[in-house]
């Protein structure tokens, strides 16, 4: 009888001993339930997109604390984040930052998560529907991490091209 997901330590003794146990976990795709429930409520609302902002990440322990080797990660100078300011209504003119986040361990976001590492920032002509944000990520569902090929830097550079707008860079990325 041999188990699954073992393997035997090749001692003769007639013990039958573990060495490592490898935790097979499905790819992570770019797929977060709770995102879409937000972005729906928010759409129903009525709120819009008036600015995309490229933010580089600054947190490094949320990959180490998932247990995430630095080995498989991508490099910190080229993690970014991006985030969505959004007005929830016409009555109520200040905006409201959604961040979203690909990592190893999938798909993330948060109200909030402006940060001072701007990147870049694009303003559409006209305040965009958040079904523009649930389309354009539905079309990224099917996507797997790849620290080589579908990275944060990839997931954000691709949904920040995908707006249409007044582009303005920051002056350190020049």
């Amino acid at each position: 009888c041999e188990t699954m997901g073992a393997v035997s330590s090749g001692l003769s003794d007639g013990i039958l001993r573990a060495n490592c146990c490898v935790q097979r976990r499905p790819p992570v795709r770019c797929f977060n339930p709770h995102l879409n429930l937000q972005l729906l409520k928010l759409e129903h609302s009525g709120a819009r997109i008036e600015e995309v902002w490229l933010v580089k990440q600054e947190n490094e322990r949320s990959q180490m604390s998932q247990g995430f080797s630095p080995m498989v990660a991508e490099p910190a100078e080229t993690r970014l984040a991006i985030v969505y300011n959004i007005s929830e209504s016409a009555s109520q003119p200040s905006l409201k930052p959604l961040r979203l986040d690909w990592q190893p361990d999938g798909l993330a976001f948060m109200q909030g998560g402006l940060s001072k590492s701007c990147v870049s920032v694009k303003v559409p002509a006209e305040p965009l529907s958040l079904e523009v944000l649930i389309q354009h990520l539905h079309t990224l569902e099917k996507r797997e991490y790849d620290p080589q090929s579908f990275t944060s830097k990839d997931f954000c550079e691709y949904l920040f091209n995908l707006i249409e707008g007044k582009e303005e860079r920051s002056k350190a990325q020049s």
